[in-house]
């Protein structure tokens, strides 16, 4: 039975809950009607209703709701108890960003469903860590390069409120993309696939700090959860095999289908790999170097290398991105993919070997990142 204070302190939250419910509603508008605006708009277009059908093919639902419980702009989310999928977007009152925001979390729907399975997501796992770190923003960096080019080509069709309200928006991604816009080698009106390589290369390198911090704090959660050698080894078993990534699925569309049927699978994620900072590339490989050497360590090999990784781990994600240092490998990695991403005939395979004879060459130097111009 309940208690009398259990009781009163339950109505005091259901009342809560109904006046922030009503105030989100006087601020914003009703869920189910921004939900209804935003997807007659991305209906209206080629490329949204293409992404709406895959949603509905697979009975996707699409929520829309009070910020406060996305926790974010929008999401794809996955139940572990039922393997439901569900897109949420938050209802912000603002239409176009809506609009923007449902996209993405549908190109990420798209990501899924080309390899295969909508219901457990693409990359995440530690059996392969620097793949799967790679191939991680790689989504992030495709999602949202396909959502700028949504929003360029609504322009060029002379709605301009997608545009503006993409580059209004404040974050890293949106800086990055409103400076390439404005200083792209190739512009969007000459060459859409070379702007796009560019778009999406610069994304990676410049606008996904934050995402590839969350990834480091997550690899840091789970060393620290698996206070021993077995739980770690059954953690990492339970994620499963890292699936590859389709040649001519929506990770490697930037580079183009004719280009990528010429080169490796796993050429894209490891050039990019040699473009981290380098402590990032380290703490990758501590992560990657524990997970093959597991079944031979000892319980105190496992525990000093746990507390070395979560230190390493951790100090990633306290460090501003701009302090980041650079080895001299990855400052070459870096200029070498920005040339070739606008190059009006890209050769990735070519600019991977000039970055990978670096390997046969002493570091000279570990130079700290110039800020990025704001």
């Amino acid at each position: 039975m309940m208690s009398p204070a259990a009781g009163k302190n339950s109505l005091k939250a259901r009342m809560r809950e109904t006046v922030a419910g009503f105030c989100h509603e006087l601020l914003h508008g009703k869920d189910a009607v921004r939900r209804d605006q935003a997807m007659s708009l991305l209906y209206e277009t080629p490329e949204g209703k293409a992404l709406l059908d895959i949603a509905a093919e697979h009975g996707v639902p699409i929520r829309f709701m009070r910020a406060g419980k996305v926790g974010a702009l929008g999401s794809l989310s996955k139940d572990p108890d039922d393997a439901t999928v569900g897109i949420s977007v938050a209802n912000t009152g603002n239409v176009p960003q809506m609009v923007l925001t449902l996209y993405h979390e549908l190109r990420h729907l798209q990501q899924q469903d080309e390899q295969g399975d909508i219901r457990k997501g693409v990359f995440q796992t530690l059996k392969n860590p620097r793949r799967s770190h790679m191939l991680s923003l790689m989504q992030e960096a495709d999602a949202f390069t396909s959502e700028a080019m949504f929003a360029l080509n609504r322009n060029a069709a002379g709605d301009k409120k997608y545009l503006d309200s993409m580059l209004s928006r404040g974050d890293d991604v949106a800086r990055v993309s409103a400076r390439y816009i404005k200083k792209a080698p190739v512009s969007y009106e000459q060459d859409r696939d070379a702007f796009r390589r560019g778009l999406f290369t610069n994304i990676m390198l410049e606008g996904l700090a934050g995402y590839s911090a969350s990834y480091f704090i997550g690899y840091a959660a789970v060393f620290r959860k698996a206070a021993t050698r077995q739980e770690f080894a059954d953690f990492v078993e339970n994620l499963g095999e890292l699936r590859k990534p389709d040649r001519q699925g929506p990770l490697i569309s930037p580079y183009g289908e004719s280009y990528m049927a010429q080169t490796a699978m796993t050429a894209l994620p490891t050039i990019f790999f040699k473009a981290l900072p380098h402590p990032e590339q380290e703490a990758l490989r501590l992560i990657d170097k524990t997970v093959r050497a597991l079944p031979q360590m000892t319980e105190e090999q496992y525990q000093k290398t746990r507390e070395a990784a979560t230190d390493a781990l951790l100090a990633i994600y306290r460090t501003d991105p701009e302090d980041l240092a650079y080895s001299f490998e990855g400052i070459t990695a870096r200029e070498i993919v920005t040339e070739v991403a606008t190059a009006q005939t890209p050769n990735l395979r070519t600019a991977f070997a000039k970055v990978a004879t670096r390997k046969l060459q002493p570091v000279r130097s570990i130079a700290v990142r110039a800020p990025v111009p704001r």
